[in-house]
């Protein structure tokens, strides 16, 4: 039982923040302030839809596993997306600058 309990806890925080590195690989245009919690959001808010629609075998626990991980990291993400927020913002401010130059 330790062992699963050491196996979900590696497995949280290794791909805590996922959100937040979405929003960070992408390019200026889609990078949004706060944009790894709307990414979680967005797929736990999808999750339902997508268990009602895989019914069950492989489909339905990648949408169960999807829509809990989406979960767990929404408040990890808001974390992530707080400390990168003056990163974006600069960003999204100097790309204003320059567009009505």
């Amino acid at each position: 039982m330790n062992c699963n309990l050491l196996f979900a806890a590696t497995l949280c925080v290794t791909l805590c923040g996922c959100g937040t590195m979405h929003n960070l690989s992408g390019s200026l245009d889609s990078q949004r302030i706060y944009g790894g919690v709307r990414t979680d959001v967005k797929v736990a808010a999808q999750a339902p839809g997508d268990l009602v629609r895989a019914k069950e075998g492989p489909e339905f626990m990648n949408a169960a596993r999807a829509g809990a991980l989406s979960v767990i990291d929404t408040p990890l993400s808001a974390v992530g997306d707080t400390v990168t927020l003056p990163v974006i913002a600069g960003r999204k401010l100097a790309d204003q600058v320059q567009t009505k130059r």
